[in-house]
């Protein structure tokens, strides 16, 4: 479409499906405040939903957007993984695609992925097989679209943000393999929210979803996205992606 890694010994998160320790209820999981000056959290996710709407059946007032801070509009979520991944909201929609594109600063796609969209609304799951690393401390630019009419992709629905790939302090690399050691997702999931790397916490914090639902709860309402707290996970297939 026109438009570094973890360290060997911190790969767990491409790997964390694996039965593992897990007490429900240890721990109430919350994202550091991100607005800057500990204002109120609300209101809708920045980027803006770019389109016509014309794909769009609007439901419970939600529209397109990403899993993420709502404050700042302009927040930049972090990651260490090397293969990150985000999570979106999609409305019902008459859309029967989606488009992911990750962009680099040079304006190059890096990584492309289409996915075949359900009619039901509900949150989708993007992980990013990238064919090489990120570069440290490199902000990305994402864009996710709901293909309207595939002859037409100027009338798109879509949302786009930026994603930063950073190396974890050294501090926080050994409390996140104490808690690797000990199998601990949840502890996991908590020292990377406490260091403020978003999109691996949330990651965490979903796969946990079926054993227990306070974790992902309570991270969602930290950050301002309480009305998505219920909303079901959509599994789709993936049509194309790279490599």
């Amino acid at each position: 479409m026109d438009f570094k890694r973890f360290p060997s010994p911190l790969r767990f998160l491409t790997v964390m499906l694996a039965p593992l320790l897990f007490t429900p209820g240890a721990i109430a999981l919350e994202f550091p405040d991100t607005s800057g000056g500990g204002a109120p959290r609300g209101g809708s996710v920045g980027g803006g939903v770019r389109g016509s709407s014309t794909c769009i059946i609007p439901q419970n007032g939600l529209s397109l957007m990403a899993l993420r801070p709502i404050e700042p509009d302009n927040y930049v979520g972090q990651t260490a993984s090397d293969t990150p991944t985000m999570f979106f909201y999609v409305p019902k929609t008459e859309a029967e695609l989606a488009e992911f594109v990750l962009i680099d600063r040079q304006g190059n796609d890096v990584y492309t992925e289409k996915l075949e969209l359900s009619k039901d609304g509900g949150l989708v799951k993007v992980t990013m097989n990238l064919p090489e690393a990120m570069g440290n401390s490199t902000e990305y630019t994402w864009l996710f679209a709901l293909i309207c009419n595939p002859s037409d992709r100027t009338i798109d629905e879509s949302i786009q943000g930026q994603i930063q790939h950073v190396t974890l302090d050294p501090t926080v690399m050994a409390d996140l393999e104490e808690a690797q050691a000990q199998e601990d997702l949840l502890k996991q999931a908590e020292v990377l929210a406490d260091a403020k790397i978003w999109y691996d916490s949330v990651a965490i914090a979903a796969q946990l979803r079926d054993l227990d639902t306070q974790p992902w709860e309570s991270l969602l309402k930290s950050v301002g996205l309480d009305k998505l707290t219920q909303t079901p996970m959509l599994f789709l297939e993936r049509i194309t992606g790279n490599p």
